[in-house]
């Protein structure tokens, strides 16, 4: 017990994931062993389930639980707002706020594609996310 390796103790326990977690850690300090402290399993439980829910969002999988996205109105939204749409740039946004403008509101998400230029494509992309209230 004289080197500072022997005098160092770990003891491990397995979580049910069979992750080694420390338990109890020794530690040696001012001539007495101190014990730095336990983590129990339920304690591993809860950050490995907050872990995994971190994971989980930045990646996309669980949308219920990420921030919910807000609604574009295309009948009041700006041009830098539209722009945010995919594949709207800055002149299919102009372009929208135009036909607006000579048109009148748009009855149905589903006008957008009256305007010159946006189809198909850029209507879905963008349907779940854009109004016409």
């Amino acid at each position: 017990m004289n080197s500072l390796q022997d005098m160092k103790m770990s003891m491990k326990s397995n979580d049910a994931a069979g992750c080694e977690l420390p338990a109890v850690s020794w530690i040696w300090g001012e001539g007495h062993h101190h014990r730095r402290g336990t983590m129990n399993r339920k304690l591993a439980k809860v950050l490995a389930i907050i872990s995994l829910v971190a994971v989980l969002l930045a990646m996309g999988i669980c949308p219920t639980l990420a921030q919910e996205q807000v609604k574009i109105n295309i009948n009041k939204a700006t041009v830098e707002e539209l722009s945010t749409l995919e594949r709207i740039g800055p002149s299919y946004a102009q372009r929208i706020v135009d036909y607006r403008n000579e048109n009148g509101p748009f009855q149905k998400p589903e006008d957008i594609m009256k305007v010159r230029g946006i189809g198909t494509k850029a209507f879905e992309a963008n349907k779940d996310i854009i109004t016409c209230e």
